[in-house]
């Protein structure tokens, strides 16, 4: 299992919000980031075939999110 216990602001701490707000879209959600989530994407290896549940998650929310636009 995954634990990603220190969080990492890519666009600064509510990055994502401000620049979803500025550009008028929506967010689909928070990846967070850990080596090996980073391992797996560069060896072409879907994150989803893992058991992280708790990243599945995030994954299948923001699916729906896209295919309910």
């Amino acid at each position: 299992m995954i634990i990603v216990s220190t969080k990492h602001f890519l666009f600064g701490e509510n990055g994502g919000e401000k620049l979803a707000k500025e550009f008028n879209i929506k967010l689909l959600g928070k990846i967070p980031f850990h080596s090996t989530i980073a391992k797996n994407c560069d060896a072409g290896t879907p994150e989803l075939i893992h058991n992280h549940s708790h990243l599945n998650k995030i994954y299948l929310d923001i699916s729906k999110s896209l295919i309910n636009q």
